[in-house]
């Protein structure tokens, strides 16, 4: 699995003075698959910071699969707790990768990397600064 990226659960929590989370959501079939993908990620954003990427498919929110939901569930249920998320999502390439190999992609599979935009919170209460545009979002692995 060494060039494909595996699954991501990105917590995500609204930062003080940002409207939501910076991402939207997407219902259609990319590629052959049909769900929830993540769409128009804001530059600087809480999103781009815990980890999300547009077209990432949507897998669980805070735990619970969306397979099957509505569109307005999954944001109802994005949106279910007041300033923060789990969200675990999987590109193409990991989505085939698991498909091909009879894997079932949950929060609880070994390969997945936890990010959080709660890295990128702490230097900004510490130091006052946001991130510059184009500078690459901090990311941090709890698979040890």
């Amino acid at each position: 699995m060494a060039d494909i990226s595996p699954p991501c659960l990105c917590h995500l929590r609204i930062w003080p003075g940002y409207h939501g989370y910076g991402f939207t959501v997407d219902q259609a079939e990319k590629d052959g698959q049909a769900g929830h993908f993540i769409a128009k990620i804001e530059p600087g954003s809480p999103a781009q910071a815990g980890g999300l990427k547009d077209g990432d498919k949507i897998i669980e929110i805070n735990g619970a699969s969306v397979d099957g939901f509505a569109h307005k569930k999954v944001l109802v249920k994005i949106k279910s707790k007041k300033k923060e998320v789990n969200i675990l999502v999987a590109d193409k390439e990991c989505q085939d990768y698991y498909e091909e190999n009879d894997i079932t992609i949950t929060g609880s599979v070994s390969s997945v990397l936890h990010c959080s935009s709660e890295n990128v919170l702490s230097l900004v209460e510490k130091t006052g600064k946001r991130r510059k545009e184009g500078e690459i979002p901090l990311v941090e692995s709890m698979a040890e």
